[in-house]
């Protein structure tokens, strides 16, 4: 009789342990991993006298910093050859930034995004805000591409220089470029245009929903209706004769050509 109870006793604990477990697995959302070669974001950059183009962002080459390994982030702007200007590492939702200003000092680590934030949670440390303090407000569910990305809104009180509030979407980051949340203020406006992985384009602007901005373009004009409008490569060249299989603008929207 008392090994009967003895062993129910047993499998009750395990029941509340096995529930448990469920429970606090679920406390953890999926999210969609940042850090993916293969994956390139494209972001405009409107600056003084109307000047524009297009410039892009992606992970490529591995280093390793303080025995982290990470991924070198590489820029490339028209006219200037690419560069790293830092290197990244993803943990647990979080994307953390290895950054030095100049090549004889010491890489700083700061904290670039945090994908599996929750709302009330409070961020610090954060790459360009050094110890400002966020407050995450919200996270909803936007469609995007084909699928559903966490937008996460966050705020910052008593601060009057800026919006009132940010927003980073999963997978993707900033709706301004890969490190402002907001405008940088120098009289250059950057915006995220939109993002592709493998050649396949899964998020632009219109991913951040209701909090979406809205981006320069190119605008053509032309003198007679039976032209067709003119094509432009991504740094804002005109196309002449038949365009390669690429991502091309026309009539200040994007066209793929297959």
């Amino acid at each position: 009789m008392e090994d009967n109870t003895t062993k129910k006793k047993s499998l009750i604990i395990l029941l509340l342990l096995f529930i448990s477990c469920m429970a606090s697995a679920q406390v953890t959302k999926d999210y969609e991993p940042f850090i993916v070669e293969g994956k390139v974001w494209y972001y405009e950059n409107r600056g003084f006298n109307n000047s524009y183009y297009v410039y892009k962002v992606y992970f490529e080459g591995d280093t390793v910093i303080d025995g982290i390994k990470l991924k070198r982030l590489v820029e490339e702007r028209p006219g200037y050859p690419a560069y790293s200007p830092c290197a990244c590492y993803e943990n647990e939702g979080k994307v953390w930034v290895y950054y030095s200003k100049y090549s004889n000092r010491p890489w700083t680590k700061w904290l670039l995004f945090d994908f599996n934030c929750k709302e009330g949670d409070t961020v610090t440390d954060l790459f360009l805000y050094g110890s400002e303090q966020f407050m995450v407000e919200k996270i909803d569910i936007i469609p995007s591409f084909g699928r559903d990305r966490h937008r996460i809104t966050i705020t910052q009180e008593e601060n009057n220089r800026r919006p009132a509030s940010a927003y980073w979407l999963e997978g993707i980051g900033s709706r301004f470029n890969m490190f402002s949340l907001w405008p940088n203020g120098t009289g250059a406006t950057e915006r995220f245009y939109y993002c592709e992985l493998n050649g396949e384009i899964i998020a632009d602007q219109s991913s951040f929903g209701d909090a979406a901005l809205q981006l320069s373009g190119i605008q053509e004009i032309t003198t007679s209706l039976s032209q067709p409008p003119a094509l432009y490569d991504l740094q804002g060249r005109r196309v002449s004769g038949t365009p390669q299989r690429g991502i091309y603008i026309r009539d200040g929207r994007k066209y793929v050509v297959r």
